[in-house]
């Protein structure tokens, strides 16, 4: 082998690691960023679960109050039906 092989050989092997270092930096980066992401995604659908359980709430009261004056309209028509006033 001449010296310049050697050398080339050896060069090439610096430019592979130094490649395989920037990839694991770069991959780290971007596990952190997944990670990041990941609980930006997970407190948004925290956010969206504590919000539909509120607007579920929120409708259930609705339609229960709702409920209760048609029935009692209901009932007074009955009432006023049955016991009409003079």
């Amino acid at each position: 082998m001449s010296k310049t092989g050697s050398s080339g050989g050896l060069s090439s092997w610096f430019e592979e690691k130094i490649e395989e270092w920037s990839d694991q930096a770069y991959d780290s980066e971007t596990d952190e960023e997944l990670c990041q992401i990941s609980s930006k995604q997970r407190r948004k659908e925290i956010k969206k679960e504590r919000f539909l359980a509120q607007s579920e709430k929120t409708i259930t009261t609705v339609l229960g109050a709702v409920t209760s004056i048609v029935a009692m309209i209901y009932f007074s028509k009955y009432l006023w039906n049955k016991y009409p006033t003079p």
